[in-house]
């Protein structure tokens, strides 16, 4: 009795499990929505990172013309810059993956049975073609 209660304790939880992460699963418009939201907001980081590139790069210039005075604050700075550059990369590392994972599986099996059918349908007006350009060329 125990086992047969902890089989059915095991499916009755698989299957709860399976029906809330199929209602979790956003729908194909709701994926493209998060995806549109999550470029722009990458892409304004990105905008803001490569400011302050500019900024710090600006300012380790002027701190390295102005002399050993300020050399913490020249290592400071420094850090800033190079932490921009680090975030920048990653920035750009998280959109290639956004991109990557724009398209989904069904998307390119539609794509792909697509050119498929015009691939077919191409061949086959070749192969037409190059019969009539036969008869013509037994005509002449």
């Amino acid at each position: 009795i125990a086992a047969t209660t902890g089989i059915i304790g095991v499916f009755s939880t698989a299957l709860l499990v399976a029906v809330i992460a199929q209602k979790l699963e956003l729908t194909r418009s709701e994926k493209y929505v998060h995806n549109f939201v999550a470029n722009i907001e990458l892409a304004k980081a990105h905008k803001d990172q490569a400011a302050n590139v500019v900024k710090y790069g600006w300012k380790v210039w002027y701190l390295r013309r102005k002399g050993k005075a300020n050399f913490i604050q020249y290592i400071q700075t420094q850090r800033k810059l190079l932490t921009s550059i680090h975030l920048i990369r990653s920035i750009k590392q998280r959109q290639r993956k956004l991109a990557d994972n724009y398209v989904s599986l069904m998307e390119i099996f539609t794509v792909q049975r697509s050119t498929s059918a015009v691939t077919d349908e191409t061949a086959q007006r070749v192969i037409f073609m190059e019969r009539k350009i036969d008869k013509v060329e037994d005509k002449l």
